[in-house]
């Protein structure tokens, strides 16, 4: 007891001095120091980098000991002074890794294709075998994947060497900064020297930084220059063997051999893996009283098991998909597949590729359940965790075996179908450039056919076993298209010819032309509808909606419809009548099957539902004939000649050209008014030439101009007042 009581002592002691030796030390270590010195140092670690590490990793070790004790001399938590220390173990990371890039950089890239290898190649002749094929093609597609791994890792070394430069530019204006208050004697100085020992650490992590980066910069360029110049040998290799490949049996046999090797091994493990679980079935049956362990065990292992063997039945058929992508390559390299075929095959080698990541996602899970499995058992049958049960050593043992050995099969499992998925991918890149380099014209001109009979022959939908396909819904559009435009045509060509000729009245003009229209529209229709194909059978469940959507949905339409069409075959109401309607007054414009067009007096076109028109009070003017009787009342003094006036009167109506001569005219003397007397004109226009009251309006022009030259008066109301003196 004593001795720990000494030994306690000394460590507090120890502890002290080196608190009290880091504390004198550090206004030192963090003094003001010139930048460019600093940076001059700086610039010589990156010479030493080993050795400055070691410096580094000793500074660490100094300060964990005595973290608590800097924390409170510099009044800063502990966090940051453990943040400064990981800050220190990243400048080493950096430190460390810079003499390893310096090795590789000397070294070749051993993960491309030596020279020997490529002169191999060279002296092989013609014809080649496919396993010739696939090696130099292998290799191909190793160096492009390195080229674009170098490119990627030279532009990320760039852009990382900028940010960089922002970082240094930064802290170096800190470090001038503290530097100065420091030597001003600003503020706290123990805390302004923690905060310029930072800045010092954060410029240092800047200047190795960005030696490490240059130098994996400048190893990029040089792995990056040894990659192209071994793709412009491989590339026009790889184009000589694809013409002169000629793949034979012992090629087919060889590739086949290796497939059915590893379904097989698949299969075995199947097998394998059925009759354990066949035998955890009996000894369930056999063993009533199991512990808990044995319980879990069991039930846990058939589960993984069963989930194994799906995952090896989806293995074995990715493997034999492999066969048919060699053999589709070659019948590729031979021209023997077309348009459509090729794309059944990119298809093909797109479901692959998606179903080789998918497993390898599935094998990644399955090894997390059995580590979950693992810590289960731990934590619930580990004696020194959970309560000992009276479970033997080796049943436990023997439990966590199995899950490690599933543990292992499962990595591998990952680990081929890796190389089959990388396999695939550099066949189906060579695929891509074989289809580049040959398909010419002509075949891209099938390629275009085909594509659009594809289009067309897409089925959108169906009525039973009859199909409508795209092919067929544009042939009909066409039909209807040009029925509808010839109807059009028609129509306008008989109303234009009939308009010229004048034999017909505008309202039968109008009347045939909609006849023409509707009848052709009918018939486009039929034959849109018999271009589909389509049998009469598919419209029967059409009936009954048809006939609610006419009750509910087109009940208005079907009444204008209607009406128009009663108003059309009536001829009560004919294109270029002067009608009243309701009290809108104007010349029928257009009868269509929906409404009716007026125009009104005031030149705007009143667009009237037909079914308010044959509900309304019609008067049209123009029935029979365009002849209408206008009336003009006009008074005049008591003392004026009536007959003059009468006089007057008839020569304005004669002079008039818009008064009908037939019938005449007439002039009534009506009455005698309050303030003179009153004269009625009766007289008839041609309403197909002037309106009513244009007519009526320059008669009243006529007469008053008139009146006034002759000197009648048009009196005017008024009233005479008498007064009467009342005597007194």
């Amino acid at each position: 007891m004593k001795k720990d009581c000494l030994i306690l002592r000394l460590k507090a002691i120890t502890s002290l001095l080196l608190l009290i030796f880091v504390l004198l030390l550090l206004p030192f270590t963090a003094e003001a120091v010139n930048l460019a010195e600093y940076e001059r140092k700086l610039s010589i670690y990156q010479s030493n980098t080993v050795p400055r590490a070691q410096e580094l990793r000793q500074k660490i070790e100094n300060f964990e000991s005595i973290e608590d004790g800097l924390a409170r001399q510099n009044g800063i938590p502990v966090s940051r002074v453990i943040k400064y220390e990981l800050l220190l173990e990243e400048i080493i990371d950096y430190y460390h890794s810079i003499p390893f890039l310096q090795k590789r950089m000397l070294q070749p890239n051993t993960f491309l294709i030596d020279s020997e290898r490529i002169e191999e190649f060279l002296l092989k002749k013609p014809p080649y075998s496919l396993l010739l094929y696939l090696r130099v093609l292998e290799d191909l597609e190793k160096c492009n994947a390195a080229q674009n791994e170098n490119k990627k890792t030279l532009l990320a070394a760039k852009n990382s060497l900028k940010d960089i430069e922002i970082q240094k530019i930064h802290y170096e204006r800190e470090y001038r900064i503290r530097n100065a208050k420091i030597e001003r004697g600003e503020g706290d100085i123990l805390l302004l020297n923690w905060q310029l020992l930072e800045t010092k650490a954060r410029l240092e992590q800047a200047f190795v930084a960005r030696t490490f980066y240059v130098l994996k910069q400048e190893m990029a360029q040089s792995h990056l220059k040894e990659s192209e110049t071994k793709l412009k040998t491989l590339e026009p290799l790889v184009a000589k063997i694809r013409e002169n490949v000629q793949p034979t049996e012992d090629d087919y046999d060889y590739l086949d051999a290796k497939v059915f090797e590893q379904r097989q091994k698949y299969n075995d493990l199947i097998i394998k893996l059925t009759k354990r679980f066949e035998q955890i079935d009996t000894i369930k049956e056999k063993n009533y009283r199991r512990t808990s362990f044995e319980k879990y065990s069991t039930a846990t292992e058939q589960t993984l098991i069963a989930i194994e063997t799906g995952f090896l039945f989806d293995m074995a058929e990715y493997c034999s998909a492999m066969r048919l992508i060699w053999r589709i390559h070659t019948d590729l390299l031979g021209g023997l597949l077309g348009p459509q075929d090729l794309k059944e095959m990119k298809k093909r080698i797109q479901e692959i590729e998606v179903q080789s990541a998918k497993q390898m996602l599935d094998a990644s899970g399955f090894i997390q359940k059995i580590r979950e499995a693992k810590q289960e058992t731990a934590r619930r049958f580990d004696v020194r965790i959970a309560e000992p049960e009276n479970v033997p050593l080796h049943v436990r043992e023997e439990f966590i075996n199995n899950l490690e050995a599933m543990k292992n099969r499962y990595l591998s499992y990952i680990v081929d179908l890796d190389v089959t998925r990388v396999q695939i991918t550099h066949l189906d890149r060579e695929i891509k450039r074989i289809m580049d380099e040959q398909i010419p014209e002509e075949k891209l001109q099938r390629l275009w056919y085909q594509k659009t009979s594809e289009i067309l022959d897409f089925e959108l939908w169906h009525f039973g076993d009859y199909p409508v396909t795209l092919n067929m819904v544009l042939k009909s559009l066409l039909a209807l298209i040009v029925g509808l435009f010839l109807t059009y045509s028609l129509s306008f060509i008989f109303k234009k010819r009939e308009c010229k000729r004048g034999k017909m009245s505008a309202h039968s003009i109008l009347l045939v032309q909609k006849l023409l229209y509707y009848t052709g529209f009918l018939i486009s229709v039929l034959l849109a509808l018999w271009t589909l194909r389509l049998p009469f059978t598919a419209f029967a469940f059409l009936g009954g909606a048809f006939a609610i959507a006419l009750g509910f949905g087109t009940q208005r339409i079907m009444s204008d419809f209607l009406c128009g069409t009663l108003i059309l075959l009536q001829g009560k109401l004919r294109v270029g009548d002067f009608v009243i309607i309701g009290d809108k007054t104007g010349i029928v414009k257009e009868i269509t099957i929906q409404n009716t067009v007026l125009l009104c007096q005031q030149c705007n076109e009143l667009i009237i539902p037909n079914t308010k028109v044959h509900e309304s009070l019609i008067t049209n003017l123009t029935l029979t004939d365009s002849i209408f009787r206008s009336e003009v009342s006009v008074s005049v003094a008591y003392k004026s000649d009536v007959e003059k006036v009468s006089k007057i009167i008839r020569e304005i109506l004669e002079t008039d050209k818009n008064v009908l001569k037939k019938p005449p005219f007439k002039i009534f003397f009506e009455n005698f008014g309050e303030s003179g007397i009153k004269f009625t004109i009766w007289f008839f226009i041609d309403l197909k030439k002037i309106f009513g009251v244009d007519a009526e309006s320059n008669v009243r022009y006529s007469i008053l101009e008139c009146f006034r030259k002759e000197g009648i008066e048009i009196p005017f109301p008024q009233t005479d007042i008498n007064i009467k003196e009342v005597k007194e």
